[in-house]
C-alpha cells in the first residue's frame, strides 16, 4: 500500500482496505470465468481480449520484444547484446516537441539492463501470460529447483517445455514468481 494515496491514508487510520486473500481468489476466479463465458478470454493475469485482439505491445513487454519510444513519456527497449537498454522519453509534452524539433535527445532516463536481470524480468513477465513461459537452459539452470519447489506446491506446472501458472497459483503469481527467484540467492 503506498503511503502517500487515498488507499494508504485510510490503511493509515486503520480502515479496512484490503479484502481477504481467500476472498479476492474467489472473485478472480470468477471473473476469469464470466470472461471466458461471454467469448472474453483470459490471456494474461490482468488482461482479457476476443480472441485475436489481444494488446500487442503489452505481448512485446512480456514476451521480451524490443519497443520503440514515440512520444511524450514513452518507453523504449533494446536489447544490446547478452542484455538491453531501457529508456524513457521527456513526459513534458511541450519539452518532448522542442526537444523533438531542435533534434536534440529527448530521454529523461537510460539505463542498461544486466543479463541477470532480463532473466529475472522474463520468468516474471512470462509467468503473467496463461500461455506461459517457453523455458531455456539459462532459465532451467538459474531457477529451476525454485520452479520444482513451486510445481510441488501445486502454484506451477510445466507442460511442453513450458512454465505456467496453474489455477491455484495464478492469484498468488507475485509471491510464486519472489519464491523463485529468491530461491537462488
Amino acid at each position: 500500500i503506498e503511503p502517500h494515496t487515498a488507499f494508504g491514508r485510510r490503511a493509515a487510520r486503520g480502515e479496512r482496505v484490503l479484502e481477504d486473500e481467500d476472498r479476492l481468489a474467489t472473485l478472480f476466479d470468477a471473473i476469469r470465468e464470466t470472461l471466458h463465458a461471454g467469448g472474453v478470454v483470459p490471456y494474461e493475469v490482468s488482461n482479457a481480449a476476443r480472441p485475436g485482439a489481444e494488446a500487442v505491445h503489452n505481448q512485446l513487454y512480456w514476451t521480451g520484444g524490443e519497443y520503440l519510444a514515440l512520444g511524450a513519456g514513452a518507453h523504449g527497449f533494446r536489447r544490446v547484446g547478452d542484455g538491453a537498454i531501457r529508456w524513457e522519453n521527456e513526459r513534458h509534452p511541450g519539452r518532448y516537441m522542442a526537444g523533438a524539433l531542435a533534434g536534440r535527445p529527448i530521454e529523461t532516463e537510460r539505463r542498461l539492463v544486466d543479463p541477470d536481470t532480463l532473466l529475472e524480468e522474463r520468468l516474471f513477465t512470462g509467468l503473467r501470460l496463461d500461455r506461459g513461459l517457453a523455458i531455456d537452459s539459462a532459465l532451467r539452470q538459474k531457477f529451476g529447483p525454485g520452479a520444482a519447489r513451486q510445481i510441488e506446491s501445486g502454484h506451477l506446472e510445466e507442460i511442453d517445455e513450458r512454465w505456467r501458472l496453474t489455477a491455484k497459483g495464478r492469484p498468488l503469481m507475485d509471491g510464486v514468481v519472489f519464491s523463485i527467484i529468491e530461491s537462488v540467492s
